[in-house]
């Protein structure tokens, strides 16, 4: 159907061409040629409305259709990923959004939990009706599976945009969900806590000693460093889990037994760069051991981000 648009909108733009040659020769004159030029200039135009509303109303109830599906069944969660593309691809088409907007709230939110680094990078001010419907999107998945949606949120968030307008959008449009889940009974709590871990993580990653210490796999006690004392301290106290941990997906959205840091190990080896990457090994409280890379990268006022191993 693309191809037929095309080859539609080549034929139109040249009649269209030719109709403007015979209008300026006719100089207001009666020309029957002119006449059925215009004729065609108004079937080919007619043909391309037709193409153009019957590809629209493809890819509405192709989004219906899999939307449908994804309700009823968890056989072809795997669809999640064609519907969001396809969602994503159109998002500029307000018919397809409405027709949609409603029927995902049908949807459990884990099966597009796995598309949360997509459907956060797509933040974006303003209200129009596919940032709200995003924005809900992204809210829910967040409420639903804290684990999986919140850092995404936070990341954005904390990314400054520098001159860059849509970074500066998306972070804007991150900052309106942060506002929703710092002021949910269901999530105000767990924000609060993971705020202050990635707080720490930040000023973590920026401390910086002496060449001697910071050698290229150099080890070293982890409370030697400054800053690393309250971390060391107060995020095990707040019992979330390692940012970079994988946590399955649970459809009864109980995630009170996953696996929380309940300390660091003593020593910690810096990593070559110069960034000087620090690779820190948590013990969790299921006793499985989990290593992090933490690292300054300048994004603005989001410093660290880390790794698993």
């Amino acid at each position: 159907m693309l191809e037929e648009i095309r080859r539609s909108e080549v034929f139109r733009a040249a009649k269209q061409a030719e109709v403007r040659d015979l209008e300026i020769a006719a100089k207001g004159q009666h020309s029957s040629t002119l006449v059925r030029a215009r004729n065609w200039l108004k079937l080919d135009s007619e043909e391309l409305s037709r193409l153009r509303h019957e590809r629209e109303t493809y890819i509405r109830k192709s989004l219906n259709c899999y939307l449908d599906c994804l309700a009823i069944s968890d056989e072809y969660d795997t669809d999640a990923i064609r519907f969001t593309a396809l969602w994503l691809e159109h998002s500029e088409n307000e018919n397809a959004t409405n027709e949609v907007k409603e029927r995902m709230d049908q949807v459990p939110s884990r099966k597009f939990a796995i598309l949360m680094n997509q459907l956060a990078s797509r933040l974006q001010r303003g209200d129009d009706v596919f940032q709200t419907v995003l924005k809900r999107l992204v809210e829910k998945i967040c409420t639903d599976h804290p684990y999986h949606g919140m850092n995404h949120v936070y990341a954005s968030w904390k990314t400054s945009g520098g001159r860059d307008v849509q970074a500066q959008a998306r972070q804007a449009a991150a900052a309106e969900v942060v506002t929703r889940l710092s002021k949910l009974p269901k999530t105000t709590d767990l924000w609060v806590k993971l705020d202050r871990a990635n707080n720490h993580y930040s000023r973590f990653a920026k401390v910086k000693d002496g060449k001697e210490k910071f050698k290229e796999n150099t080890k070293m006690l982890l409370a030697a460093l400054d800053d690393s004392h309250r971390m060391l301290r107060d995020v095990p106290k707040l019992r979330l889990p390692p940012i970079t941990m994988t946590v399955a997906l649970r459809a009864d959205m109980d995630y009170t037994k996953v696996p929380v840091i309940a300390q660091y190990e003593p020593e910690m080896t810096i990593l070559g760069g110069l960034s000087a990457p620090k690779l820190i090994t948590e013990r969790l409280s299921n006793g499985n051991m989990h290593k992090e890379l933490v690292c300054f990268h300048v994004f603005g006022c989001f410093p660290s981000m880390l790794t698993s191993f």
